[in-house]
């Protein structure tokens, strides 16, 4: 099973402006490299759009066959 990184982004003088990001290198073999994978977006966001801030992020658990 593998694990998929999303982050919602919020302006930060309008929070309710959000963005929903999802990770483009992914999918992650553990939620910890998921996780960490939130950190790096996070400072990535921060540098392209400092108007922005994660608010919350999801590790989405992908690949379990039926």
């Amino acid at each position: 099973m593998t694990f998929t990184t999303f982050v919602l982004m919020c302006h930060v003088a309008m929070p309710a402006k959000c963005i929903q990001l999802r990770d483009v290198r992914g999918p992650y073999e553990t939620k910890q490299e998921c996780v960490e994978r939130v950190d790096e977006m996070a400072k990535d966001i921060a540098k392209g759009l400092p108007m922005y801030r994660v608010t919350k992020y999801k590790c989405v658990q992908e690949g379990v066959a039926t």
